[in-house]
């Protein structure tokens, strides 16, 4: 059976969900879009829906889930449900996965994670002291 993982973001207007559109295009972070304007719940997980099979969703949603021309990582949508508007993005499908662009800051983060680490590592004594096997000899 196939699997998708997909993330969106719910609003209750077609002018709503056109606008978040015109942000995430612009380049604002999916994620966070959605932690912020999504009435879903799964809102608080960045609007992940995680793995799901046919049938699963609703018809409107699987159309564009499950639609071999649907592609990894492009947001579509206004997409009416009974729900509401969603903007949709798949994440994986059958093994394939996205690459979800990360925003300035995770990355500045994570830079600054590793640069820390990496100082640490060097700073730590080791504990070959003596025995000619250190990168930190004494």
């Amino acid at each position: 059976m196939a699997q998708v993982r997909a993330r969106h973001i719910l609003v209750g207007s077609e002018s709503a969900c056109n606008d978040l559109k015109s942000q995430i295009e612009g380049g604002a972070d999916f994620a966070e879009v959605a932690r912020q304007h999504s009435s879903c719940p799964s809102k608080n997980n960045g609007g992940d829906l995680g793995e799901f099979g046919p049938k699963r969703m609703v018809a409107e949603f699987d159309k564009v889930c499950f639609d071999p021309a649907t592609k990894l990582g492009v947001v579509y949508g206004p997409v009416q449900t009974r729900f509401g508007y969603h903007l949709i993005e798949l994440t994986a499908r059958d093994g394939e996965t996205a690459v979800v662009e990360e925003t300035v800051e995770e990355v500045v983060v994570e830079e600054e994670v590793v640069a820390e680490v990496e100082e640490a590592v060097e700073e730590t004594p080791s504990e070959d002291k003596g025995k000619g096997k250190g990168k930190n000899k004494e």
